[in-house]
């Protein structure tokens, strides 16, 4: 089965450099094209009404990622917009996530471009309205600074989220700290304050990035510290984040209750959606 959807994805033959040059092929294709390397670094982007949700945040992550492999990024922010909303074009695709997969370096030195369309599955309005299931899960993700396809720790995230009928894995280090979700990262809410995991120790979603900026501006602190999962239930509220949750209420962390209507969590999903039409309001 294909990992890219709809009619066509986009890739470079040769490096990906610029100018960016890419060929289009039949989805159905993909498999023959893309080859599962390592390492693979990729970025998914939320496109909205046709438009790449916080593009340049993904870019500049993109080669932060690359600089932490000692790879460098050789095509522009320009380029690679040019070539999303070319994909979109061709596939007349207004809202849905796209995968960037930067790889091949073992052949190429500056790696081969993908670009393709994914299933995408976003939370209903009764997941915003009474939260969601989660359930702690040991894991490490090495460094997590980068973003690098890492297919054994999802595949196993998969299967423990499937056996458990909820919504995410909570992952726990080997101190036995909440670090983040498995493809989304994690907030508690105590007294008016937010806490999560040091930046370090976590990926720097953009998401995450934008709240913070967000509770900047809204004189709403944030505490980055170590979070022990002994200590998880000491809680008001506490909510997940990422390109296609956005701020998604927890209501369960395995046995435990939370609030999903806590004032400062409400008024976050509040925020967080006027910034994502803001910045959609501004966009090309």
């Amino acid at each position: 089965m294909t990992e890219a959807v709809f009619d066509t994805f986009l890739y470079t033959s040769s490096a990906a450099v610029s100018p960016l040059k890419t060929d289009s092929m039949p989805s159905k294709a993909f498999n023959s094209v893309f080859h599962d390397s390592h390492p693979s670094l990729y970025e998914v982007i939320r496109i909205i009404d046709g438009k790449p949700l916080f593009f340049e945040e993904h870019f500049e992550r993109l080669v932060s990622s690359a600089a932490s492999i000692g790879k460098t990024v050789e095509f522009t922010a320009s380029e690679l917009r040019d070539a999303i909303y070319g994909l979109a074009h061709d596939n007349d695709v207004l809202n849905n996530n796209i995968k960037i997969v930067l790889n091949g370096f073992e052949t190429c030195s500056f790696g081969r471009l993908f670009l393709y369309f994914i299933e995408s599955i976003y939370p209903s309005a009764s997941d915003y309205e009474n939260g969601v299931k989660t359930a702690l899960f040991s894991a490490v993700r090495e460094n997590p600074n980068a973003k690098i396809i890492n297919r054994t720790l999802r595949e196993r995230t998969n299967a423990f989220i499937e056996s458990k009928g909820i919504f995410e894995a909570i992952l726990i280090n080997r101190r036995d700290e909440i670090t983040e979700g498995s493809r989304s990262n994690l907030f508690f809410i105590k007294n008016d304050r937010l806490y999560t995991s040091p930046a370090e120790g976590v990926l720097l979603g953009v998401t995450r990035k934008r709240i913070m900026e967000i509770c900047g501006r809204n004189d709403i602190e944030i505490v980055e510290a170590p979070i022990g999962a002994d200590k998880i239930d000491t809680f008001d509220a506490a909510f997940i984040s990422g390109t296609s949750p956005k701020v998604l209420p927890v209501r369960e962390i395995g046995n435990l209750k939370l609030d999903c209507k806590n004032r400062l969590l409400q008024s976050l999903m509040r925020l967080y959606d006027e910034e994502v039409a803001g910045y959609l309001s501004k966009s090309e």
